[in-house]
């Protein structure tokens, strides 16, 4: 079954047959040899790649142990199984209604001919395996179409069956990282490094040319930069950072409040959660690849990109067609991507206008900006503790008020919260649509905070934009950054490899670049191709 292939560590039968480079040593190894189950997304996008065909939308796999969705720790229990081969079977009757006629002309669902059946299992197999196949894989191949065809006298079946088997098999819904062994230590072969590349940067299957320069053997060196740099400049290499930055920043609600606009009360206009998820990757695509930005040009950017139902929330009028996203200025009281609209309406209520959330915006700064871990407690009732606050008109107090007066009544929150409440509270001119206010009702809102703890040092500061500034100059945040970089491209929330492989990133590299660079040069790290081998003991 598929989940007990997770297991073993060569799922290919034989050893790749390709030198992929001189080993390591074992203490240069930073990471474990693997293979990697496709999440949704990448499954999704895969299928559509190699066969033109969409996949349902039910599937939502994915592991992100890493707080990414590219971990490599995905599992196919027995429910994800029957899925797959469900979704094989489906995907497999579309394939043969169509897009199989134009992939192969010389395919004929009445009598397909030798030649092309060799044909067919050969390109079709390798592009699914992403490598080409075994003889034995191919043999195999060929025999279930036979033996299909000897009891069923139907050429389509047989050949729907052998689509059906590449697209459940362990070579399709993985991908390997077990590379040429030798002792304790591996490096990855051509094919492994273009999977790892592709995925990373474009969230699917390598592209012919990814696969061309792999049978090449050019994906070394100055072979991995080139390609990095051409897939990056891809619309998919674009859709690829966009969401490396949604999930750095917490911000996967704004694909929910794009299709389930009826589960967020506060949009009152079920298109502006599709406006907003719009602002947010203009945003980023321009700041990444048009200014070739880095981390703090993401913190620091003075334009940003909307219709006419997102510039209102700015209080700005645009010129022009209203239903479509164009750039303008940011208001004075506004800097980059923590104070975009958009931003600030994913770490706010989903139902109450006024409610920013000072605990998941405090956490967004502590956690991903500054790379502080805060458990979160066990055990707290909030209704309860609201109740027991002895506050007057409490409804009528402003969020922070309301915070400070429930969690502040023991020594023991007050120290909790003192560690990443205020850069909440920092952000509390913003509501839950990212509208900027100043009061509630007649109560000022107050974003002052004392000595907050920065990187172990206290702080101070007056607003957002006060910290803001902190954070573009900060050495602490651009490695935090990195280390989120590498987190995703690597998989794993293994802590001392992210490390690891971060120090000797930022040995090499300046760790403020641009962020395109930034990610070329975690490519280009020749630790991140080694894999140790471990025993079961």
């Amino acid at each position: 079954m598929l989940s007990a292939a997770a297991c073993v560590g060569n799922i290919g039968g034989e050893g790749p047959g390709e030198d992929a480079g001189t080993t390591g040593t074992a203490a240069e190894a930073l990471d474990v040899a693997r293979i990697r189950l496709l999440n949704a997304r990448e499954y999704r996008q895969t299928v559509r790649d190699l066969l033109g065909v969409e996949v349902s939308e039910a599937l939502s796999h994915a592991d992100a142990g890493t707080g990414y969705d590219t971990g490599a720790e995905g599992k196919v229990d027995e429910n994800l199984f029957f899925a797959f081969v469900e979704e094989a079977e489906r995907v497999a009757e579309a394939y043969l209604d169509g897009p199989i006629s134009d992939d192969f002309p010389c395919y004929d669902d009445d009598a397909s001919a030798q030649t092309c059946l060799e044909t067919i299992v050969d390109a079709l197999g390798a592009r699914a395996y992403r490598r080409p196949l075994t003889d034995d894989q191919k043999t195999g191949l060929m025999m279930l179409h036979e033996d299909v065809l000897a009891t069923s006298d139907d050429e389509r079946l047989a050949m729907m069956s052998i689509v059906q088997r590449l697209l459940s098999s362990v070579h399709f819904l993985y991908r390997t990282e077990l590379g040429v062994r030798d002792g304790p230590v591996s490096v990855l072969d051509p094919y492994e490094r273009a999977s790892l590349m592709s995925y990373t940067l474009t969230g699917t299957m390598p592209d012919a040319k990814l696969f061309a320069a792999a049978k090449a053997g050019e994906l070394e060196g100055e072979g991995i930069r080139t390609h990095a740099r051409r897939l990056l400049g891809t619309d998919a290499g674009k859709a690829q950072m966009v969401r490396f930055v949604i999930q750095w920043l917490r911000l996967q609600p704004l694909d929910e409040m794009a299709r389930n606009p009826d589960d967020f009360p506060k949009l009152d206009d079920p298109n502006l959660g599709r406006s907003l998820r719009t602002e947010l990757a203009e945003y980023v695509t321009h700041t990444l690849f048009e200014e070739e930005g880095s981390v703090a040009d993401l913190l620091n950017g003075r334009i940003t990109y909307g219709d006419a139902a997102v510039a209102d929330l700015y209080g700005v009028t645009l010129d022009g067609e209203a239903d479509e996203a164009q750039p303008f200025a940011l208001p004075d009281e506004r800097r980059g991507i923590l104070s975009l609209a958009s931003t600030m309406s994913v770490h706010a209520s989903v139902a109450e206008l006024e409610k920013d959330r000072p605990v998941i915006r405090g956490l967004l700064i502590k956690n991903q900006l500054l790379c502080e871990e805060v458990g979160l407690p066990a055990g707290v009732d909030f209704l309860a503790a609201a109740e027991e606050a002895e506050v007057e008109s409490f409804d009528e107090l402003t969020t922070r008020e309301q915070f400070e007066s429930i969690m502040n009544q023991d020594q023991a929150c007050i120290d909790c919260h003192a560690q990443f409440m205020p850069f909440g509270f920092l952000f509390g001119n913003f509501d839950a649509l990212g509208r900027y206010q100043t009061e509630k009702g007649d109560r000022p809102i107050d974003t002052v905070v004392e000595e907050i703890p920065v990187a172990n040092v206290p702080s101070s500061f007056d607003d957002h934009l006060a910290l803001i500034d902190m954070l573009s100059d900060s050495p602490v945040v651009s490695k935090c950054f990195s280390q989120n970089l590498v987190a995703f491209v690597v998989g794993t929330a293994d802590k001392e490899t992210l490390r690891a492989i971060n120090d000797e990133l930022l040995e090499q590299v300046d760790g403020d670049r641009p962020v395109v660079d930034l990610l070329e040069e975690v490519l280009a790290t020749p630790e991140l191709y080694e894999r140790r081998w471990v025993s079961a003991d």
